[in-house]
């Protein structure tokens, strides 16, 4: 086991969706998709989508915007 599944497994366990910072976000599926930089600034997250572009937001595969933040329900 790594540092990437404990993580992963954690996140899972207390009911959140990725991680988040300032600057991006990433699911569950695709943690520390920028590399791990800058990683100790993340903290567990909760996935929102909507049809406004929210500041750190990407298009999904349904055509919404997607983002991560520490606030759970909806923005």
């Amino acid at each position: 086991m790594n540092v990437k599944q404990i993580i992963k497994n954690y996140l899972k366990e207390n009911g959140f969706d990725g991680l988040c910072c300032n600057s991006c976000g990433c699911g569950l599926n695709k943690l520390f998709d920028c590399d791990g930089d800058g990683m100790e600034k993340c903290q567990p997250g909760y996935k929102h989508t909507g049809p406004e572009k929210n500041g750190r937001a990407k298009i999904n595969k349904d055509g919404l915007y997607e983002w991560y933040s520490v606030k759970k329900g909806s923005l």
